[in-house]
């Protein structure tokens, strides 16, 4: 080698360091910011996800300046931003949660900004990564952003522990004649999505008496929409109050279960009075597939209105005593009122409560008393389209407008029918918000049990 020659591998070998550091930054601070991206996206679900859950629980969107009991006095929207930000915070990122560090972003913007869309919110994150390798290249850190958006909507496909109850949705007496309990034509049927809060403002709700288990005075007009705390027939139990001839509010879900082995044996699937029981009962154990594009099966009203089972799978125990053992029958064990004998309407929060902590306070959804069903158009006038509406009378399908949310107040405790010397009974219950597992049909329409999803 000549002496001209020497140092040319030192001066290779330097430059070829370079293109290594070069390519360990690529590698292993390329990987590392992935990594911290990965985890700063897992925080912004979390948060977006967690706000979404206020506008699930509440049924309001973020627009509305109504204080919510449940979130101790704040609006959905303050609410829905808190648990945005705390879920967000919640996860390591990096072995540090974000906010703990000089650079951390965190923001819970609802509505979401960039649709403007009330029931969505935004969670915007980020942090700044300190990188290793790429330092010799004179990068020392890099910003890296994430965000999500979640949305409460509601339910209309695919609902879960459906209790086979169906009500027509309240309306206002406009036709004679006014002061009939029926549906009349011509009445204004008072379906509306979202419910104009005006209508349910400042408004006392119909008392109970639960000593005489009737509805006590005054009675309120918001019975006539469906506000928060609205009293409403549930299930028909005296043929002469009901309120649409020959329809007494029950449904057959058989056509609609998909049977499992173990929680819904394929041999209790049927049309008649036991699986009708047991759907009250036992609303979550089968799967149902019912959605607002299509009708739901006819009504049962064979045989007898179901006012053994229903009142056997509703009622508590003190239903049977409190005739001095002159009423028939017992009620169930798993009855909706046995499994929360305690539970009360609180007129403070105007939203069920109980005495058992599993039901108490913010608890309360959970009470076996609060069940979702179906609520359909009364109006059945001609023209409409089959199984749109309600027929006039008897069994028949329906399309669903919506799937709503109600807690079992009690069971009106009439005397036996003098000509059939049967025991009647209606159940009646409070209209709430409540949180459901299912999907979206599609429909342009509204209810008041909702889900969340990500839709970003």
């Amino acid at each position: 080698m000549k002496r001209s020659d020497k140092g040319q591998v030192l001066v290779l070998v330097a430059l070829a360091i370079f293109v290594l550091l070069g390519l360990a930054a690529l590698g292993i601070d390329v990987g590392y910011m992935y990594t911290v991206r990965h985890e700063l996206q897992r925080s912004a679900d979390a948060g977006a996800l967690a706000g979404a859950s206020a506008m699930r629980q509440s049924g309001k969107d973020c627009n509305d300046p109504t204080n919510i009991p449940d979130f101790e006095g704040r609006t959905t929207k303050a609410e829905a931003e808190l648990r945005a930000i705390d879920y967000a915070t919640r996860d390591d990122v990096t072995k540090s949660r974000l906010n703990t560090v000089p650079g951390d972003i965190v923001t819970a913007i609802c509505p979401d900004p960039v649709t403007n869309n009330p029931m969505r919110v935004r969670v915007n994150v980020q942090r700044t990564a300190p990188l290793f390798f790429a330092r010799v290249l004179g990068r020392t850190s890099q910003d890296i952003p994430a965000f999500a958006v979640a949305e409460a909507f509601p339910v209309t496909s695919n609902l879960k522990c459906v209790v086979p109850w169906g009500i027509p949705a309240p309306w206002t007496n406009s036709a004679p004649p006014t002061d009939d309990n029926s549906y009349n034509q011509g009445d204004k049927v008072n379906w509306e999505w979202p419910l104009d809060d005006t209508k349910c403002a400042n408004k006392d709700i119909t008392p109970w008496n639960l000593d005489n288990h009737v509805a006590g005075t005054p009675l309120s007009d918001i019975d006539q929409y469906l506000c928060n705390g609205s009293l409403q027939q549930l299930k028909i139990g005296d043929p002469q109050s009901s309120s649409i001839s020959g329809n007494f509010y029950g449904i057959d879900f058989s056509k609609f279960v998909i049977p499992d082995d173990d929680d819904c044996p394929a041999d209790a699937v049927n049309s008649g009075a036991n699986f009708y029981k047991f759907m009250i009962e036992h609303p979550c154990a089968c799967d149902l597939k019912i959605d607002l594009t299509a009708p739901l099966p006819p009504v049962p009203t064979e045989p007898g209105m179901m006012v053994g089972p229903t009142l056997q799978a509703t009622a508590p125990d003190s239903y049977y005593k409190s005739g001095g053992g002159d009423i028939p029958g017992n009620a169930d064990p798993n009855s909706l009122m046995n499994q929360d004998p305690t539970g009360y309407w609180d007129t403070s929060t105007n939203r069920p409560n109980s005495k058992d902590s599993r039901y108490s306070d913010n608890n309360w959804a959970n009470s076996p008393r609060v069940v979702r069903i179906p609520v359909y158009n009364p109006d059945s006038s001609s023209g409409s389209p089959p199984g749109v509406n309600t027929p006039p009378g008897g069994s028949g399908p329906f399309k669903p407008l919506g799937f709503v949310g109600f807690w079992v107040q009690d069971v009106v405790y009439l005397d036996k029918d003098p000509v059939t010397n049967k025991q009647l009974g209606t159940i009646v219950g409070r209209y709430v918000t409540v949180e459901g597992i299912g999907g979206d049909a599609g429909e342009d329409s509204g209810g008041t049990v909702f889900n969340i999803r990500l839709v970003e």
